[in-house]
Parts: structure tokens; sequence; C-alpha cells
């Protein structure tokens, strides 16, 4: 278990999903293509993490609440 104050791990998980969402087209090698149904057999899309997100702000917000 780490021993680290509650602030600076707060600072950490904040700076760790901030990179991640801004760096996630990176990870993405193909060009996403556009699905007008529900179920996609694709399994290189299928229910992967959205390249274009709006970078975790809603939840980066209650972490600063706790």
């Amino acid at each position: 278990e780490l021993d680290l104050p509650n602030e600076i791990l707060k600072e950490y998980i904040r700076k760790f999903f901030r990179l991640w969402s801004r760096n996630q087209w990176k990870r993405e090698r193909l060009a996403p293509s556009f699905h007008l149904d529900e179920f996609n057999v694709d399994p290189k899309t299928w229910y992967r993490f959205p390249i274009l997100s709006g970078g975790f702000a809603e939840e980066l917000e209650q972490l600063d609440q706790l």
C-alpha cells in the first residue's frame, strides 16, 4: 500500500486520465468508421474507448469533491 497524501494521489489520478484522453488517438492506428447499427461484429472497433471523449471532465470534478 502506498503511503501518499490524498492530494498527491488525486493529482496523479488527474494527470493519468488527462494524458490518457489526450493521447488516445495515438493508440488507434486505423481510421474509425461510422456505424448506424447498435451491434458491431468487428472485434477491432466494437466496445472500445472512444477516440473523441469528454476527457473525463465530470469524473475529475467528482474527484475534486472527495
